[in-house]
């Protein structure tokens, strides 16, 4: 992180912007070379069903001369030691105004135990332009992945089902 930099929550609203839900959203601003990260804790994909991950982020056209700033989503599976990039969302995208919710699937990533998301924003606007970036709602989500892991009966007899308790367990194998 540079030292005049930082992810932080904000509430309400910010320069007219508004959370697309509830009253919080996360907003970085900074100086023309500015870069922060977000590290949400680590992980595990393990054994899980089509992990996805959804997030809102504001896109604005206020500046359209030299607005190059954006966030990566990266993540890391070996500690930190390498990065992959998943997408970069520029904070000016033409026409699109307001906050657009971004899908990624994570199915690649479905055996590894140790995984870390990053979110890394960089300001490169000049300081005349607004650089402010928000993201509003991260959100992992992967299918129901359930098993039975017991069954329990009472006492049955052949052509005898009618009334009898039975009692199904499930489990989640994520």
């Amino acid at each position: 992180n540079n030292t005049d930099a930082a992810w932080e929550v904000v509430y309400d609203s910010l320069n007219g912007v508004i959370p697309d839900t509830g009253n919080a959203m996360i907003a970085f601003d900074g100086t023309r070379g500015a870069m922060s990260r977000i590290f949400p804790r680590q992980l595990d994909f393990s054994g899980t069903s089509q992990p996805v991950l959804e997030f809102w982020y504001y896109h604005d056209t206020a500046a359209t001369a030299g607005m190059n700033d954006y966030t990566d989503v990266r993540l890391t599976f070996d500690g930190g030691e390498t990065f992959t990039t998943l997408f970069s969302v520029r904070k000016n995208n033409g026409n699109d105004v307001g906050w657009r919710q971004y899908t990624y699937p994570l199915d690649s990533f479905v055996n590894q135990s140790c995984v870390i998301l990053v979110f890394e924003a960089m300001r490169m606007s000049m300081p005349t332009f607004d650089g402010i970036q928000y993201i509003d709602r991260i959100k992992l989500t992967s299918n129901q992945d359930l098993a039975v892991s017991a069954i329990h009966t009472s006492e049955l007899s052949a052509c005898d089902y009618t009334g009898k308790e039975l009692q199904i367990v499930l489990g989640s194998l994520t």
